[in-house]
């Protein structure tokens, strides 16, 4: 999907006041009108937007033209003060660089280091600063034109002691998703799913080792509908998850 606003100002000047729906009958048909046009798209469990400042005279085409494709983009820790974020491109097009972006509560991201494209598939960095808790990376591309491809969020939850449950992706389930975990040492962990009733459907057992681990859940089996994974950690602790079966 997509979303689109639009000016017949420049964007460096003035802000996007035309939305999508707005955009037939307010120009003439020799204004130039400049787009902004933010793409959304999923490959695997990343979900990449694109920001484009451009600019088309009425009656002509706008290209989707991403600047290059993320195969592959995640975060692990590897050990109390160091995280490694990794991704793979394909396609890529005129890619200046990629930013490396971090945030402590998920929503406001700030730059931490920058790698240059090197024409190779698979890149690294490591984050030597890595707080306790849970640190949000993000990988910005950047294109030589200035366009910009974001990646999807991946957490490191830096755990002293315990267990912590992360995340389960996605949680919009068509047959099979992932519970990320979070452990200073070897655990088990008991989870159940349960329908909205609160009515158990399946329970299962797991082992997980010490450090970031991802556990696989197979729902195919699982009606349409809503469901909760409830995740009981050794310490009695329970961490709820809703998610939805397609």
């Amino acid at each position: 999907g997509f979303k689109m606003a639009a000016t017949t100002e420049n964007f460096s000047s003035k802000t996007a006041g035309v939305t999508l729906n707005n955009i037939v009958g307010n120009i003439s048909g020799s204004q130039v009108l400049y787009v902004r046009l933010v793409v959304y798209r999923a490959y695997a469990t990343v979900t990449k937007a694109i920001l484009f400042n451009t600019a088309f005279t009425v009656g002509g085409t706008f290209t989707d033209n991403l600047p290059v494709t993320l195969a592959k983009f995640g975060a692990e820790k590897i050990n109390n003060t160091t995280a490694s974020v990794s991704w793979t491109v394909a396609n890529a097009t005129n890619i200046k660089e990629f930013a490396i972006t971090k945030s402590t509560d998920g929503t406001n991201f700030k730059s931490i280091g920058t790698v240059a494209f090197a024409g190779s598939k698979a890149y690294t960095f490591n984050d030597n600063n890595l707080g306790a808790g849970a640190s949000y990376y993000r990988l910005t591309s950047i294109a030589k034109d200035g366009s910009e491809l974001y990646s999807s969020v991946a957490t490191v939850v830096n755990k002293v002691s315990g267990t912590s449950i992360v995340s389960l992706a996605p949680n919009l389930v068509h047959s099979t998703t992932f519970l990320n975990i979070s452990a200073a040492k070897a655990d088990n962990l008991t989870t159940r799913v349960l329908d909205l009733t609160g009515r158990t459907i399946q329970v299962k057992t797991i082992s997980v080792p010490a450090g970031n681990s991802q556990t696989s859940f197979n729902f195919s089996n699982l009606k349409a509908g809503s469901y909760f994974l409830e995740t009981i950690v050794s310490d009695g602790s329970i961490k709820t998850i809703r998610f939805e079966k397609q």
